[in-house]
């Protein structure tokens, strides 16, 4: 079969552009801890641009030196060992709240020594989330529910295999050891490069063939559109392209449906990136297809298991009614202790912490800094609540909301905060615009009290 008319990427910069293409965080660290490359999905996860994150060590990337040094564990044992770390599942460095599962391998220079790191990422958070939500669904039945039937215990185990079975797979697909050249060709999710003008296929890898039931032959040469569902899903899928190349410069679709060769259609979440020449123009398409069936029919099961929790708390309603009012009244005691205890710390230590500023040295004030600062952050609930209601308000907007709701004058903040009067005067004028204060004679204390 010819090729077609625009040749395929090739060198340096078909490596970067499959490198940045790739839907898994990419990145090499050296025998130093430092990151020396990564790539654009790395950078937008992190919410940083390269400059801020290649040449740097995870402990400057994070406050959390025990995660760092975790990281950094795991990495010298590799470069000492030479045995590469599979199936990872941890924290992401700058958002403990995302999880990924990490693939780590030795980095071998062409004598064959290891010179540091490479590093595989792939976001795991929905399934974690997916996966604590049915314990924690499990154990609130195992709680209610003093005898289960037969039915759901065997739909409990089926999930179970399904979920042991689901991770099997993804240990079995995750195992490429290939640096940037062999990564096209052993990625998970389809990948089509396309001409820009024709949409003709001009190079697919394995994956894509098998996600759409083709020999990769019959793909190469063929434009796209036999694989959309009909006309109107094609012409759908053009509208959002342009729309959405001509807004961001790429497009991402959580959901869209294609069809493979016997007909069959599956959801897909489908990525376009553009490849632009020297002139400035788009010569062709990065087109990723991952096949996200697994996942929808996980999903189903767990609405279906979440609908079958919810009947049986219905019927526990009435029992929960006493516990319920027990634990506000244990929840109201416990914000008064709070509140007690922030303004104990408040009219008590913090004075005193501000005297003992004056009597030591810079090494000892800025312990004393952290120390005041933990206190703020122990017995401040009610800054929390602030910033969730009022995000505009800076931190130390908040902070100085927290003194005025204690009493403190401006003069007493000044002296607490290490500043003028004149600039907590001028913080206050700030805190009453972000707060929506238009009677310049309203009490600034009691309305943040009544808060």
């Amino acid at each position: 079969m010819a090729e077609p008319e625009n040749s395929f990427p090739s060198g340096e910069e078909e490596l970067q552009i499959i490198f940045d293409s790739v839907p898994a965080m990419i990145f090499y660290k050296d025998r130093e801890n430092r990151l020396v490359r990564v790539n654009q999905l790395y950078c937008r996860t992190l919410g940083l641009d390269k400059d801020a994150i290649e040449g740097k060590s995870a402990f400057e990337l994070t406050p959390n030196r025990e995660l760092a040094e975790t990281y950094w564990k795991d990495d010298k044992e590799i470069i000492e060992t030479g045995v590469p770390k599979l199936n990872i599942v941890e924290p992401l460095i700058t958002d403990e709240s995302r999880w990924f599962r990490t693939y780590k391998i030795p980095y071998r220079d062409k004598n064959g020594e290891i010179i540091g790191i490479i590093g595989f990422s792939i976001d795991i958070t929905d399934t974690v989330k997916a996966e604590k939500a049915l314990r924690e669904a499990q154990n609130t039945l195992e709680k209610r529910v003093e005898e289960r039937t037969e039915e759901l215990a065997r739909s409990n185990e089926e999930l179970q295999r399904e979920i042991a079975e689901r991770k099997k797979a993804e240990e079995e697909l995750t195992k490429s050891k290939q640096m940037l050249e062999k990564t096209f060709r052993s990625l998970l999710d389809a990948i089509f490069i396309l001409d820009a003008e024709s949409s003709r296929i001009i190079e697919c890898n394995a994956a894509a063939a098998v996600t759409f039931d083709y020999p990769r032959e019959e793909l190469i040469g063929k434009t796209i559109d036999f694989l959309h569902v009909n006309e109107q899903s094609l012409e759908e899928f053009r509208q959002i392209l342009h729309k959405a190349i001509a807004k961001e410069g790429y497009l991402y679709l959580k959901e869209f449906r294609m069809k493979r060769q016997n007909g069959e259609v599956f959801p897909t979440e489908h990525s376009v990136i553009p490849i632009v020449d020297e002139s400035g123009k788009t010569s062709e398409w990065v087109s990723v297809v991952r096949d996200i069936t697994e996942s929808k029919n996980a999903e189903m099961q767990l609405k279906e298991y979440n609908e079958m929790l919810e009947t049986e708390r219905v019927a526990l309603r009435e029992k929960n009614t006493a516990l319920k009012e027990i634990l506000n009244q244990i929840e109201d005691e416990k914000i008064q202790i709070a509140q007690n205890l922030q303004s104990n710390v408040d009219r008590v230590i913090m004075p005193l912490l501000r005297k003992l500023e004056d009597r030591i040295g810079q090494t000892e004030k800025e312990y004393l800094f952290l120390l005041r600062e933990s206190l703020t952050e122990i017995t401040s609930p009610f800054i929390s609540k602030l910033e969730t209601r009022f995000p505009k308000l800076t931190p130390r907007e908040a902070e100085i909301c927290n003194m005025i709701k204690n009493g403190m004058s401006s003069k007493e903040i000044a002296l607490t905060l290490n500043a003028s009067v004149n600039t907590i005067n001028n913080h206050r004028k700030n805190i009453r615009r972000k707060l929506n204060i238009t009677d310049e004679k309203a009490n600034l204390c009691s309305i943040l009290r009544s808060l």
